[in-house]
């Protein structure tokens, strides 16, 4: 894209993944950005913080479609933009329906794999959103991989690593916990905010089973919904260590505080996670998702469970404490391999 053109990026909740890889787009690759929200008011702080100027907010919902759309199109005309990516569904809906009126170039993302249900009950929507978009992008491989084999849509399709930024496994680097007074004990981490996707009753049964080994503890980062984490630390007293968060900055320190990642997602795209956990030679247990595998290689840099049963992923935790020498180089290699940040970002110049 010319230096004077300009593009629209659109989303409907702040702080995913496919969102803050939208922001380091708009760090490193050089052109004009208007950031059109359609959450709810409290983004707007959140927005502001991260000091992005050319904003515009809609509050948004399918009963506002038609003027949501009215308002873009009017912003597209004014600020002459050339390109517009979509952050999910609804964005990518919006998109494709204002290029019916305006001559623009649509980027959409796919990120998480649907359920069966999902896709039959948008089916028509997304027919409409994939035949109007002129690029697919995923950092999923078995997104790609499916969309790569339908005869309509390969041409459209393109796979970008996520965006790792060199401050997150660079620098000085400290414990977060004194490791020293458990030198033998394994502390496993987990960086989450409680959602049903991330089934908090698998996490229950987990951190009960393992904690009886006497031989893990666990530090968790994330927020707090209906006190699930402030329950789990009062049961297990100090075996648990929870922040409800830290600094971007300071995630590598809890990466090197921790021995391994744990992943308990129903559903999951490709989250940054996972590769700043390989950048910190930190291996990664995994309930099976689609989208995980190809990043996550069974008993290479991590382990997969063979299914959701909590006793079965307990074993992927094990097989990483008894492998973590070998599973920490692996992880380490695979990070400088595949999440190669020059490359990335030049990939994403080409079809932006």
């Amino acid at each position: 894209m010319k230096r004077n053109q300009t593009m629209i990026i659109t989303y409907e909740i702040l702080s995913g993944g496919s969102e803050l890889n939208a922001l380091k787009i708009t760090k490193y690759i050089q052109n004009n950005y208007f950031w059109i929200s359609l959450g709810s008011k409290r983004s707007l702080k959140e927005f502001k913080n991260k000091n992005i100027k050319k904003f515009y907010f809609l509050n948004f919902n399918i009963l506002k479609l038609l003027s949501s759309i009215k308002k873009i199109n009017k912003i597209i005309k004014k600020k002459k933009i050339s390109t517009i990516y979509a952050i999910g569904l609804y964005p990518g809906l919006i998109a494709s329906v204002v290029k019916i009126f305006c001559r623009v170039k649509i980027i959409t993302t796919k990120r998480n794999e649907m359920n069966f249900f999902n896709r039959i009950k948008y089916f028509p929507v997304l027919l409409f959103m994939n035949y109007m978009s002129d690029i697919i992008e995923t950092n999923s491989l078995s997104i790609f991989n499916k969309f790569k084999h339908n005869k309509f849509l390969k041409k459209k399709v393109i796979f970008t690593n996520n965006i790792i930024e060199k401050e997150i496994y660079t620098g000085h680097k400290t414990f977060l916990l004194d490791k020293k007074r458990s030198k033998n004990i394994k502390i496993i981490g987990m960086a989450l905010n409680i959602r049903p996707v991330k089934d908090p009753l698998l996490i229950k049964k987990i951190i009960d089973i393992i904690l009886n080994e006497k031989l893990f503890k666990f530090f968790i980062v994330g927020r707090d919904k209906d006190n699930f984490w402030k329950k789990i630390v009062r049961k297990h007293n100090n075996k648990i260590y929870w922040k409800n968060s830290l600094p971007t900055k300071q995630m590598k320190n809890f990466y090197n505080t921790i021995d391994m990642l744990l992943i308990t997602s129903k559903s999951e795209g490709s989250p940054n996670i996972i590769p700043e956990a390989f950048a910190n030679k930190v291996p990664v247990a995994t309930v099976p998702i689609s989208a995980i595998k190809g990043i996550v290689i069974n008993k290479f840099n991590g382990s997969i469970s063979k299914n959701r049963n909590p006793h079965e992923l307990v074993k992927s935790i094990i097989y990483i404490k008894n492998n973590l020498e070998k599973l920490k180089r692996n992880s380490k290699l695979f990070f400088e391999e595949k999440f190669i940040f020059k490359k990335t970002i030049k990939k994403i110049s080409k079809y932006i």
